[in-house]
């Protein structure tokens, strides 16, 4: 052996020099090669995975390292990272090759790769919560402790930079593969995972120092990611390190948000069931120097959220078919972004509101304990501090800093198409039930919007309410100055769904109704609101919940021409249209109405300084009175005031209609019960406003009980501050049978038959009420009493026979007047006031009456004069009972009472002297009714048969002798002649012997019945007064000795 190396080494020397050098170079690179190709690479096999394991702090594995010295390339097979409990793998590499292009590395001093391949790459990264005592996190990753190790390995090792002003060395790379990867995470904290199957990073023509302005093929990369479901990213384009320019075009497909709402699912109630993300973007980024601020600009990008659907523990409570911006350009240089359209449509939202929540504050409002537990700090968030770092200086901005200066951002938003959208609402805040809404096909676009608020946005908006009413509604809205300008069309929305809203206020049930408007809306901020349109309400029924009775029905309700204007003050309608109007207005026992009780009672809040104590019961009216009228003065006071600062509401009505409508009144606080109704009312009120220079004409027709013709005419205007009216109401031929509850209440009687036709005129100016009453009574017949306690005491069945005439009509004429400042004014009570009034004056004065009826005397007909001792009729007397049965005949239900009186002194005197007259006749033997007229004590015949049947009569009633007298007179006048004598004698006997006649309290008493029967007597045959009518009066015993007359009184038949 030892001989064999002699000769090989003689024979190299002997080896030519250029031989020798040869086999130098080729033993070094044969020394060389061995080394690069197998001693490098044993000892990088055993020696790597002990310094990657020493510098992570993981157990560090590789398979092979290869390298081939021929082609300087590289090779790594299955480099391993273990799990830091060394059971399971955290990252995985199958392969990586690399071509090292030493040469051309050498030659333009940089570093050139052909091709670097890194293939088959599993990562799993997870994080789980903190084990380790005094973390300041509540979590870690499964990476934690290799940063721990590194970040403690780079403080040992230290190493001061020192300054290098020279350029970096270039690295170029004409392929770059990384493929095959596959990284997956877990989240134990939030109990979910993400898996991206298919990772792969494509670089070609790879140089830091490229220039994209001469080589347009030069730094172009792509990168594609595949999740495990269906979701693919790519994203390829061209990079320029200096000055930095990426360009490219990003995709993203089917990408599901799922799997990432799991990360933050915790935080919310609720959960997401699907949502899916596409994106095509086409960038831009640069950066002109360092010193500048990056610039991105985003062109041809259209983004879209497909199929989210969320839910609650029970149902879905969100679901959107699509959300798309399409057409969006972004400008970080210009600081813009502009979108050409936001499409979003087939979405359906469920919405619950209570007086405490609304789910969806609850569903997507973030728990701030889980996003504590999920962020890690253990701290609570609301006691959480940032820790900086002590000489870090924080800049607060300023109103009046220069970021003031800087540009704003415009988003310009050309359109938007919002359709097929629903929402569903179940509300229980206004009331305790729960109230169903449903909104759908819902649509909403727009024309093009900008954040500056410089335009105006153009919309168009529709929506369905309940499957059942629509709102349609277009224009402009000025964002920049509040302002509106729109179309509003808004059909058949259901009143009833305002029940629920309603009852806890009114005792009405909506059954139905349905109202509709379409006008045009002006409004701002600066008090502007104007709504010109028309409105109507349809098939209005609402219920009296108490009565469990229709209140107030129509079959339509029209409102033509509308304007309301805020600003003005005003309302003017054209025309308001009642078709088959009804109304219900019903008296209780307790004499309350239907009206006053549909409000529901609220309890009110005991604070004493809300309640104030009740006064007695027992306070004075007067002071109840007083207290009335010193608030109705303040509030009179308050409304000058107001007047005074502020313009009154101008409301113009052009015509108020009614067609076919009705009403219905009862009153059950009488026995029996009163009910009746205007049915067929037609008509109209025209030209109704509140200018006090106009005045509104009415005209309405009806029928009562649909029989009895009512017309209303004339002129109104409630609306001014001192109301006007001029009207007239009349009905005509109202069967009186149908208010018996009323008559039986207040008149004491029932009414059999009977018929009322009424005139009215009222008229108000000033707040001074002057008004007339024609009213009309036809066939009145009385029926059986009632024992009402509120009757009038007056007597009615006298009133009537004064009052009806023989056709049996009463004819009354009854004027009012009032005053409405007064604090008793009613108009009720001033028109029941004059009836009454007329009705007194009737029974108080009922020959008044009478004359007037006939044009008599109203001082003479209740009072028939007789001479004294007489009892026949004079002329003058047979006149007044003449015009008496007149107004008899025309009284058919009167009755009169006939009683005879007498002058006590006078009637007295006269009978003597009628008794005197008949014992002389007698005496004389001649007729009474011869006896000369003018006989008396001073008339007396000197001589004859009359002189000597004195003289027999005086000594007979006397028992005197004559002539004593005659002697008597003579001895005291003695110059006297005989025949003064005579007569002085004829006096003397004349006057004694009328003394002497005793006229008794019987003959008296007859007298006065001979006048009462004579009284009778003509009327019954002479006037033809039916005897059965005219009553003669006990006259004997019931006597007034105070005047020679017969007394008149009146009955009823």
């Amino acid at each position: 052996m030892k001989s064999s190396l002699k000769a090989l080494t003689l024979a190299f020397k002997q080896r030519p020099r250029y031989q020798k050098i040869v086999i130098y170079t080729a033993m070094l690179y044969l020394i060389f090669v061995m080394i690069l190709g197998l001693l490098i690479p044993f000892i990088a096999t055993k020696q790597l995975p002990k310094s990657l394991s020493a510098l992570l702090g993981r157990d560090v594995s590789i398979e092979a390292i290869k390298i081939n010295p021929f082609s300087f390339e590289l090779s790594v097979d299955n480099i391993n990272i273990a799990e830091d409990d060394t059971a399971n793998t955290f990252m995985h590499i199958n392969h990586i090759a690399t071509d090292i292009m030493v040469w051309k590395s050498l030659f333009n001093l940089d570093v050139s790769l052909d091709y670097l391949t890194i293939d088959g790459t599993d990562v799993a990264l997870a994080r789980f919560a903190s084990s380790a005592n005094g973390s300041n996190s509540a979590y870690q990753y499964n990476f934690s402790d290799i940063v721990t190790t590194l970040a403690n390995n780079s403080i040992d090792e230290e190493v001061k930079p020192e300054p290098n002003d020279s350029d970096p060395i270039s690295f170029n790379i004409n392929n770059f593969t990384f493929a095959n990867a596959n990284i997956k995470i877990t989240d134990a904290i939030t109990d979910s995972a993400l898996s991206y199957n298919e990772i792969s990073i494509l670089l070609k023509q790879f140089s830091t120092t490229a220039l994209l302005d001469s080589s347009t093929n030069a730094n172009q990369f792509s990168l594609k990611l595949d999740d495990n479901q269906t979701g693919k990213i790519t994203l390829n384009g061209q990079v320029q390190l200096s000055p930095l320019i990426v360009n490219g075009q990003l995709d993203v497909n089917s990408l599901s948000v799922t799997p990432y709402w799991r990360l933050v699912d915790s935080l919310f109630e609720a959960s997401l069931t699907s949502a899916d993300i596409k994106l095509n973007s086409t960038f831009l980024i640069t950066q002109k120097s360092p010193d500048t601020p990056i610039e991105v600009s985003l062109t041809n990008t259209d983004f879209a959220l497909k199929n989210l659907t969320a839910k609650d523990a029970n149902r879905n409570v969100a679901s959107i078919g699509l959300l798309a911006l399409n057409g969006i350009t972004v400008s970080t240089a210009k600081r813009s972004i502009d979108i050409n359209e936001l499409q979003t449509n087939n979405a359906d939202f469920w919405l619950t509101a209570a007086p405490e929540n609304i789910n969806f504050v609850n569903l997507f409002s973030p728990k701030l304990e889980q996003l504590e537990h999920i962020l890690g700090t253990s701290e609570p968030a609301a006691n959480s501090t940032i820790n900086a770092p002590k000489n870090a200086n924080i800049d607060v901005i300023e109103p009046n800093s220069n970021t003031e200066s800087e540009p704003q951002w415009l988003v310009t938003l050309n359109k938007l198409n919002l359709s097929d959208y629903k929402i569903e609402v179940t509300e229980s805040v206004a009331t305790e039930l729960e109230n169903y809404w449903l909104f759908s096909g819902l649509s909403l676009s727009t024309e093009q919007f900008k954040s500056d608020l410089s335009l105006p946005l153009s919309y168009q908006l529709g929506v369905d309410i309940n499957n059942q009413s629509r709102i349609d509604s277009s224009g402009q809205f000025d964002a920049k100055n509040i302002n509106l300008e729109a179309e509003l069309d808004y059909q058949n929305a259901s009143l009833a769904k305002l029940q629920p809203y309603i009852s806890p206020f009114m005792n009405i049930t909506l059954e139905s109704g349905f109202f509709s408007t379409k006008g045009h809306i002006s409004a701002d901020t600066k008090d502007k609101l104007i709504y010109q349109g028309q409105a109507s309400i349809i098939d209005l029924k609402i219920k009296d919940n108490l009565l469990k009775q229709p209140l107030l029905n129509w079959q339509a309700m029209t409102v033509s021409e509308l304007k309301f204007d805020q600003h003005a003050k005003s309302l003017s309608i054209d025309e308001i249209l009642f078709d088959t109007l009804f109304t219900r207005l019903i008296i209780a026992e307790d004499r309350s109405t239907n009206i006053a009780d549909l409000v529901v009672s609220q309890v009110q809040p005991a604070d004493s300084s809300i309640v104030t104590e009740a006064a007695p019961e027992t306070a004075p009216a007067e002071a109840a009175l007083s207290s009335n009228n010193e608030a109705k003065a303040q509030i009179n006071a308050q409304v000058a005031t107001s007047d005074t600062t502020e313009a009154a509401f101008n409301l113009s009505i052009n015509r108020v209609a009614f067609k076919d409508s009705s009403a219905f009144f009862a009153d059950n606080s009488l026995t029996p019960n009163f009910a009746s109704g205007i049915e067929q009312l037609n008509g109209e009120i025209t030209q109704l406003s509140s200018n006090p220079d106009t005045r509104a004409s009415v005209d309405l027709a009806g029928k009562i009980d649909k029989y009895a013709p009512v017309t209303l005419k004339g002129d109104v205007n409630p609306l001014l501050a001192n109301p006007y009216l001029d009207l007239n109401l009349a009905f005509n031929k109202v069967e009186l049978t149908s208010v018996n509850p009323y008559s039986g209440t207040y008149a004491g009687y029932y009414i059999d038959k009977g018929q009322l036709s009424l005139a009215l005129n009222y008229q108000l100016e000033n707040n001074q009420l002057v008004g007339s009453n024609h009213l009309v009574i036809d066939q009145l017949q009385l029926g059986k009493p009632t024992d009402s306690s509120l009757a009038t005491s007056l007597p009615i069945t006298l009133a009537i026979a004064l009052l009806q005439d023989r056709h049996g009509v009463i004819d009354l004429g009854v004027d009012v007047d009032g005053d409405l400042d007064s604090p008793s004014f009613s108009i009720g009570g001033i028109v029941m006031t004059a009836i009454t009034n007329v009705i007194t004056k009737a029974i108080t004065a009922p020959f008044s009456l009478l004359a007037g009826l006939v044009g008599g005397d109203d001082d003479e007909m209740d009072k028939i004069a007789f001479d004294y001792g007489q009892f026949d009729i004079t002329d003058k007397q047979q006149s007044t009972l003449t015009s008496l049965a007149k107004a008899l005949n025309d009284r058919p239900l009167l009755k009169l009472n006939v009683r005879g009186d007498v002058d006590l002194v006078n009637d007295q005197q006269a009978l003597q002297v009628q008794q005197l007259h008949q014992k002389l006749a007698q005496l004389a033997q001649i007729p009474a009714e011869e006896l000369p007229a003018d006989l008396s004590a001073s008339q007396y015949p000197q001589q004859g048969p009359l002189t000597d049947a004195l003289i027999a009569l005086y000594q007979s009633d006397l028992q005197l002798d004559p002539q004593l007298i005659k002697q008597a007179i003579s001895e005291e006048h003695p110059q006297i002649d005989s025949v003064e004598l005579q007569t002085r004698w004829h006096i003397a006997l004349y006057n004694f012997t009328l003394n002497q006649q005793d006229i008794s309290e019987d003959e008296l008493g007859e007298l006065a019945q001979q006048r009462a029967n004579a009284v009778k007597t003509f009327l019954v045959e002479q006037a033809q007064i039916d005897p059965s009518r005219v009553f003669i009066l006990e006259s004997r015993v019931n006597t007034d000795k105070n005047a020679a007359l017969a007394t008149l009184s009146l009955d009823a038949n």
